[in-house]
């Protein structure tokens, strides 16, 4: 029920903002966005309130964070009372604390033997999982460099991504990693672990680690 439109360029996404009479833009953790909303506003050309989700300080080519100065920017909601402190340019009571939220009650401790059983793995063998998007940031062949070496657990890795396949070819072999692709009900499957590891290069908060620590 929700009009998506996909721009596919930045110069297209402008001429769309400048032609729709919009009331609120929202946009998230990009330089050029932010700089090309700005303009508009300048220009005149858009009235809509401009709300900006700052997630963190990281930076790269793109990062909003580099730029510690806003203008026309109404309001900032921030997954963290300590972030943007030292941005300017947005009133302090428009600078919105929301923290990262998921559904506790959907990750109640459940048990994981019946999934033991079924994929032969020893009772008395520990279970390490990861739950995370297959691509580089996320730098699952150090979780496999793990695997190589500690062969007295079994790693279940969780998630489908444009890496998958090479993941795959790199784990080919190991008889302690299994690799369960994208899982929908994904709450289902936390209890099967005994330990749960993130290798990421670089995180914001990542919502795994929560549900993990929920899951128990």
């Amino acid at each position: 029920s929700v009009r998506n439109i996909h721009s596919g360029s930045m110069k297209r996404l402008e001429t769309t903002i400048s032609n729709s009479e919009y009331d609120t833009i929202v946009f998230y953790n990009s330089a050029r966005v932010y700089n090309m909303l700005v303009g508009l506003k300048k220009k005149k050309y858009i009235n809509a309130k401009i709300v900006e989700i700052y997630h963190s300080d990281f930076r790269w080519s793109d990062s909003v964070s580099t730029l510690r100065e806003r203008e026309h920017v109404e309001y900032m909601f921030r997954v963290s009372s300590d972030l943007a402190e030292d941005i300017s340019g947005v009133r302090r009571e428009n600078k919105i604390h929301m923290p990262v939220g998921i559904d506790i009650d959907k990750f109640t401790i459940k048990d994981g033997k019946d999934f033991r059983s079924k994929n032969n793995i020893p009772s008395g063998m520990p279970i390490v999982g990861t739950v995370c998007r297959m691509s580089p940031e996320k730098d699952v062949p150090y979780t496999l460099e793990l695997a190589k070496k500690m062969k007295d657990f079994f790693f279940i890795l969780i998630g489908s991504g444009p890496e998958e396949n090479k993941y795959k070819e790199i784990a080919s072999g190991l008889n302690n990693v299994r690799f369960l692709g994208y899982k929908a009900d994904i709450q289902r499957y936390y209890c099967l672990f005994d330990a749960f590891l993130l290798t990421s290069k670089m995180e914001g908060t990542p919502i795994s680690i929560l549900e993990a620590m929920a899951s128990g």
